[in-house]
């Protein structure tokens, strides 16, 4: 079975209990993730909460451009995991979740899973 990474993006101060609980639903998975991945967007008071919070989870500062996709990109330079699946910070994980990711039976799941690299390029004709 592929190993994933699951990567939390959160940017507001407001959403702190659901962040938790989406935090909460990855560790309730029946098949664990190898990794959580939660990526703080440009709010410090925020990183170093979470940061005090959730020893058990790798929290981190983006370190690319301000937004989500900056944040996303951070988490995947981040990652270790086989596949990496994304989780908005106001989201609660299917207890089915993680496991149907590693299996690659994601199209009825409505998230966004990336297999990882290594890529190569096409050959040329």
């Amino acid at each position: 079975m592929l190993s994933a990474s699951v990567i939390i993006c959160a940017h507001a101060d407001d959403r702190w209990d659901d962040t938790l609980a989406a935090v909460a639903s990855v560790h309730a998975q029946s098949h664990p993730a190898k990794e959580l991945i939660v990526v703080i967007d440009y709010n410090r008071p925020l990183y170093e909460r979470l940061k005090a919070a959730l020893p058990e989870a790798m929290v981190i500062e983006n370190d690319h451009q301000q937004g989500l996709s900056g944040g996303r990109n951070t988490g995947i330079a981040a990652a270790t995991g086989q596949v990496v699946a994304f989780l908005d910070d106001d989201a609660i994980a299917a207890a089915v979740t993680a496991r149907q990711h590693t299996l690659g039976q994601t199209e009825a799941m409505g998230e966004i899973v990336v297999p990882r690299g290594p890529w190569s390029a096409a050959p040329s004709s």
